[in-house]
């Protein structure tokens, strides 16, 4: 795969905390192959799928006692990727410099097992989920994996035109009316503000817009590859959807969704509803981001974009920026305005 250095450093989603390995599972992050396995402190290790003796790949090997030991010649790894027993030299033997693997940092967060990659020490915290132990507020998690890539996905769950045809009647309705998209950004990321007039016809906008209630709707790119969609109806009414994404290979992403409510009195009771109607949405998304995918793949990137494409245009700007090293995007603003 080759570097994207608008990707790394950063914290990538692996998996959920607290789960039992039980063995060894393989993983792959930006192309990288890692090996997961419970280290000796009984929590989650991941080092590179790669026995640094013969270049074997460690995943064929077993977990014991906290360690990896080498299908070829029993070489074992600790979690930190430490060389910690050459069984061919004998007990008490030195293994030599070069005998170590690279490891990721893993940091539990809020429900999620968090990597780092990157060179140096992890800058910060993993990010915090939005609703997830918040008081008084529901909250919801799912993971599917997409095969296409991360540019496309951020897209797509970023760009409000598509979702009157790929969600229609579930989610919005083919374009009827204008809205005035105020999209900035700055070096956290690319926000758009969106103002709308109409009342929305979908299933879910006539169970949430109450009639003469305002409703303010606030999108975010924050980086690396998380989008946050945000609306609040009113005062008293709030959802909020984040969607992670841990780019696997070059076509392949593992989207990671939180969504949580405010929703008073149906709070408590809205689990199961927005667990089905979120993987409802994903489920549309991944068929035509996977039909998408496969044509890029045969043509390759022929694109042609308008004003509705800005916020997308932004972000590919903004990334572009921060891989070469660039200022994380200035502070400036623009507003569009097309059809909904």
């Amino acid at each position: 795969m080759s570097e994207d250095r608008a990707m790394t450093p950063a914290w990538y989603i692996v998996g959920r905390a607290g789960q039992r390995i039980g063995g060894i599972r393989k993983l792959t992050l930006r192309g990288v192959p890692y090996v997961m396995f419970t280290g000796a402190d009984g929590r989650a290790a991941a080092i590179l799928d790669r026995c640094p003796h013969r270049g074997v790949p460690l995943s064929l090997g077993k977990a014991r006692g906290g360690r990896l030991a080498c299908a070829y010649h029993g070489w074992e790894f600790d979690g930190e990727g430490r060389c910690a027993l050459i069984p061919a030299l004998g007990p008490g033997g030195m293994p030599p410099r070069g005998a170590c693997v690279e490891a990721l940092v893993l940091r539990e967060r809020q429900g999620w097992l968090w990597a780092w990659q990157g060179s140096g020490e992890p800058e910060g915290d993993p990010p915090e989920v939005p609703g997830h132990g918040w008081r008084g507020w529901g909250h919801g998690r799912f993971s599917r994996i997409l095969e296409a890539r991360v540019d496309e996905v951020i897209e797509n769950f970023i760009d409000c035109p598509h979702t009157g045809y790929v969600h229609g009647g579930l989610f919005r309705t083919p374009a009827d009316h204008e809205a005035v998209h105020h999209v900035r950004q700055d070096p956290s990321g690319v926000t758009v503000d969106i103002e709308e007039e109409a009342r929305p016809r979908s299933l879910l906008g006539r169970l949430l817009v109450r009639s003469g209630v305002r409703v303010e709707h606030v999108d975010r790119f924050l980086p690396p590859a998380t989008v946050e969609v945000g609306y609040r109806f009113g005062t008293r009414w709030e959802v909020v959807g984040r969607q992670t994404c841990t780019p696997m290979g070059p076509w392949q992403t593992a989207v990671h969704v939180d969504v949580a409510w405010r929703l008073s009195p149906l709070t408590p009771v809205l689990a199961p509803f927005v667990a089905l109607v979120g993987r409802l949405v994903l489920g549309q998304d991944r068929a035509i981001l996977e039909h998408q995918a496969r044509h890029l793949r045969k043509f390759g990137e022929q694109f042609c974009s308008t004003e509705a494409d800005v916020t997308n245009l932004w972000i590919q700007g903004w990334r572009k920026r921060w891989a070469k090293g660039e200022p994380r995007g200035t502070r400036h603003g623009k507003t569009v305005r097309f059809r909904l």
